[in-house]
């Protein structure tokens, strides 16, 4: 599965991957988390938009990877 493609709202149904969206935005305390809860929007897709900086996606991405 590439997880940049797959929707948030199933994404973070993931605890682990809602852990770790979950630290990354708390250090930017820009955002919450469950304010993505029910996106149909993608990792690339907050890439492209701009919604999320890019060095959280970087970041969020990375751990994703582990």
């Amino acid at each position: 599965m590439d997880y940049r493609e797959y929707p948030l709202s199933k994404l973070l149904q993931n605890r682990k991957i809602f852990a770790v969206f979950d630290e990354e935005f708390q250090k930017g305390t820009w955002l919450d988390v469950t304010a993505l809860l029910g996106s149909d929007s993608t990792i690339n897709q907050l890439y492209r938009d701009g919604t999320v900086p890019r060095e959280t996606l970087d970041t969020i991405v990375q751990r994703l990877s582990k």
